[in-house]
C-alpha cells in the first residue's frame, strides 16, 4: 500500500478496512496528519534538510499503561500507522491492528527509520555541533 496523504478518500477506505469492528485505540485521518506533523518537526529538530527526507519512515501505535494491581502485564490491541516521505510528499504505507504488551512498553508511541541520506545528514550536523563546544 502506498497512498498519497492528499488522497483523503483512499486513506479513509484503508483506515476503515484495518479497523473493522473496533472502538479502542483507533486511528483516523487526524492521527495520520498529526504523525506527519510530528515527523516533520522531528526531522527539522535534527537539522536534516528537506532534500534528505525522502525514504524516511515513521510509525505510530498508541501504547497503554498498566494500571492493574493484580497483573504485571497485559496486552491491548491498537492501530499502527506507517508513513513514508517520498519525493512528492508523505505517503500512508501501512495500517494494521497490533497487540501491544504493557510490561515491555516502549518509552514512545513513535518509531523512526531514517533513509541513509537523512542519517548521514544528521550525523554531520551532530559532528558540527560538537565542534562548537
Amino acid at each position: 500500500m502506498k497512498i498519497n496523504v492528499a488522497n483523503k478518500e483512499k486513506m479513509q477506505i484503508a483506515i476503515n478496512a484495518a479497523q473493522t469492528k473496533v472502538n479502542a485505540r483507533t486511528a483516523d485521518m487526524a492521527t495520520v496528519d498529526n504523525l506527519i506533523e510530528v515527523a516533520e518537526k522531528w526531522l527539522k529538530s535534527k537539522g536534516i534538510p528537506k532534500s534528505c527526507w525522502p525514504g524516511s519512515k515513521f510509525s505510530y501505535a498508541e501504547h497503554v499503561n498498566c494500571n492493574s494491581y493484580s497483573k504485571k502485564s497485559f496486552t491491548a490491541d491498537s492501530t499502527e500507522i506507517y508513513i513514508e516521505c517520498g519525493a512528492s510528499g508523505w505517503f500512508l504505507t501501512g495500517i494494521r491492528r497490533v497487540s501491544l504488551a504493557t510490561g515491555n512498553n516502549s518509552a514512545s508511541d513513535y518509531n523512526v527509520s531514517l533513509s541513509e541520506l537523512a542519517r548521514n545528514s544528521a550525523i554531520e550536523n551532530f559532528k558540527k555541533s560538537l565542534w562548537k563546544i
